[in-house]
């Protein structure tokens, strides 16, 4: 019988993917405040549709400590965001993963922000991977 290497290897695993986050979610974004609720609302509700159904088809049931890792794709030229920057913009799309009943909570003694990678590539995307943690 042999021991699995580290508990990471052995925990359970959800990815999502999310399209790009709109401009107004953004903090050096200036837009008018009704706009920037919209946005957020939008983006919300779209990645409470997407991690349910990922929730779905995974089986998954949220775990009472969880790690979150971003990989960000991002198509184009231009200057690739930095991970404070990101955070900010995905805070919403975060908040819907407590609400679609991925995660527990947000809060750090629940969810802990892993690694975040941001790369270039053939289309913009956001992918997020939850880990069980023990």
């Amino acid at each position: 019988m042999s021991l699995p290497e580290s508990e990471e290897d052995s925990a359970a695993e959800l990815q999502i993917t999310l399209p790009w986050p709109p401009t107004e979610l953004w903090p050096n974004d200036r837009s008018y405040w009704a706009v920037k609720m919209r946005a957020k609302q939008n983006y919300r509700g779209i990645a409470f549709i997407l991690a349910i159904d990922a929730r779905n088809l995974a089986g998954w049931v949220a775990p009472g400590r969880a790690i979150l890792h971003i990989q960000v794709t991002k198509h184009g030229s231009g200057a690739l965001p930095d991970s404070d920057n990101l955070l900010a913009a995905l805070k919403c799309a975060i908040d819907s993963l407590k609400a679609a009943e991925v995660i527990y909570d947000d809060d750090p003694a629940h969810l802990e922000i892993g690694s975040i990678e941001v790369k270039r590539g053939p289309a913009s995307e956001v992918k997020l991977t939850i880990r069980e943690t023990r």
